[in-house]
């Protein structure tokens, strides 16, 4: 009996010595058991506090990705197409209802996101404004690969759509500068070599 569970370890050993890292969690050729909770927790302890280098997680996003090809996976993400209850979702919306609403927001200033913007700031500006600066953020020079880059009035006016009152910037970054409003007017004066009275006057 004995010989028998070597033999059986030995095949599988030899089985699985060809495949990659990707046809063993496939399953090919492999016979696996759920492992117990006392495994996992051992997992777990092993991996606590002990963070995974950026070689280890692109190796690890290139694998889910293949298996996720293969239909092995639902998603190669961990929470897209999760679902959560009703009960999570009622709880949450809740929560951020009395976190997020207007005067309870850090970013918010009086409701002016609402006001209208002038017929002038159409599609054909924007472009201009990107082309003018090669498609490029203003501020970290990279080029928005998933879409275009967002176009921000440096005085916050909307109505105000002078050439030099406009610059190009990545979607984070305009999402930025709705918080401090006054460093970053002074900051964008001081990268364009601007007079700040200048772009003031825009706001009458």
């Amino acid at each position: 009996m004995l010989f028998f569970k070597r033999h059986s370890v030995f095949d599988r050993v030899h089985l699985t010595k060809g495949l990659t890292i990707i046809d063993k969690i496939a399953g090919h050729n492999v016979k696996r058991k759920p492992m117990s909770e006392k495994t996992k927790g051992k997992i777990r302890r092993a991996n606590k506090g002990n963070p995974k280098s950026i070689a280890h997680r692109k190796e690890l996003s290139r694998v889910k990705k293949d298996l996720f090809k293969r239909k092995i996976l639902k998603s190669p993400c961990y929470w897209k197409g999760k679902k959560h209850s009703e009960a999570y979702k009622k709880r949450f919306s809740i929560i951020q209802k009395g976190i997020n609403q207007r005067e309870l927001n850090g970013m918010w200033h009086g409701g002016i996101s609402f006001l209208p913007y002038n017929p002038e700031f159409n599609n054909t500006l924007r472009r201009e404004i990107r082309e003018k600066y090669n498609n490029r953020c203003f501020l970290t020079g990279k080029e928005s690969k998933k879409r275009a880059l967002a176009v921000h009035h440096i005085n916050y006016n909307k109505q105000d759509n002078r050439e030099i009152n406009l610059v190009p910037l990545l979607d984070k970054i305009h999402q930025m500068t709705n918080t401090n409003r006054d460093y970053w007017f002074a900051l964008f004066c001081y990268l364009k070599n601007i007079d700040s009275e200048i772009m003031i006057g825009g706001l009458k």
